[in-house]
């Protein structure tokens, strides 16, 4: 673990940053006290909505999202933008440690437009699938006040 360069340049950060990514799974911060993504593909697998396709689709989606968009969105630091021309929402897993919990509230405390966080108490980064029927709900209400 060291020896990772979290810089991410190196010309194998994309190997570095996926076992950083499976070290987040392990330690139960990435499915709220899960150590594995077991019951999500059991749900792709069991649901009436997606096919085994759409599993392996998915899953190279994010694969080439992180390929090609990592390392420029690693270079934005939106901490300089306080104001909006729109309603900001944030859904947060509250044990989220991909993206931190912490720093979303911190940098939420920061920004002066109309906003609002909404916490997942039982989630840590997928709050759409963690707790679905919450999320869902606190969407669509979302969507209808602004």
């Amino acid at each position: 673990m060291k020896s990772i360069d979290l810089s991410l340049t190196q010309k194998d950060w994309l190997n570095d940053l996926l076992f950083i990514t499976k070290l987040v799974v392990r330690y139960r911060r990435s499915l709220y006290g899960k150590s594995n993504y077991n019951q999500l593909v059991r749900d792709f697998v069991f649901s009436s909505k997606y096919t085994f396709k759409d599993l392996i689709n998915r899953e190279k989606g994010s694969l080439q999202s992180i390929q090609y968009l990592w390392q420029e969105l690693m270079k934005i630091d939106f901490s300089e933008y306080k104001s909006f021309d729109v309603p900001v929402t944030f859904f947060e897993g509250r044990h989220d440690r991909h993206v931190s919990s912490a720093l979303v509230e911190d940098y939420y405390h920061t920004i002066k437009t109309t906003k609002k966080l909404i916490w997942f108490e039982n989630s840590s980064h997928f709050p759409q699938w963690e707790e679905s029927v919450k999320f869902n709900e606190s969407l669509i209400s979302d969507i209808k006040q602004n």
